[in-house]
């Protein structure tokens, strides 16, 4: 990443920001995984939009919390949605509210989301950015633009799912 220089990046080393393989004794060059390279490319947005590195760091904790149960993975759900970008062409985005809680989703899923009136305001970082920027390409643009469309009872299905607020669900399926 051309504008950072040693010392941002060893700032935000000592400061758990960021992990990265430097050889046998700690020392040397260092080696950056393209998920690193795209984690590296978030933190930069999000000193951009004045994230604090305490809030970077609570961010940090919640991309990589299934961490232990995806090893080797560092950020499971980063990798994942890096993944529908790679071979879907989704547009994903990161969401970050002003809690520093964070959501990572396609634009469908988000979409979603905002018509059940599940998320307030927030701040999102196109993930297809991030990625083009690493991998030196142009946008990731989407294959389709496909929506989909609900009707009123399916709306009402998915917010009594998504609320918790159900006792039973039962699901007919046609033809």
């Amino acid at each position: 990443i051309p504008e950072l220089s040693y010392r941002v990046i060893n700032y935000w080393e000592n400061n758990g920001l960021i992990d990265v393989s430097r050889g046998e004794d700690g020392t040397g060059w260092r080696k950056y995984s393209m998920m690193d390279a795209i984690w590296l490319n978030l933190i930069v947005e999000l000193r951009k939009f004045g994230c604090s590195i305490e809030n970077i760091q609570i961010i940090k904790k919640q991309i990589s919390e299934d961490n232990e149960r995806h090893k080797p993975s560092d950020y499971p759900n980063l990798e994942f949605y890096t993944s529908l970008v790679l071979n879907f062409k989704e547009n994903v985005y990161v969401l970050i509210f002003n809690d520093y809680q964070i959501l990572i989703g396609t634009q469908n899923e988000i979409e979603f989301a905002k018509s059940v009136g599940s998320i307030g305001n927030y701040i999102s970082i196109s993930l297809n950015d991030l990625i083009s920027t690493v991998l030196q390409q142009p946008f990731l643009k989407s294959k389709s633009d496909q929506k989909i469309s609900l009707n009123e009872e399916e709306m009402e299905l998915l917010y009594s799912i998504r609320n918790k607020s159900y006792r039973e669900i039962t699901i007919q399926l046609k033809n």
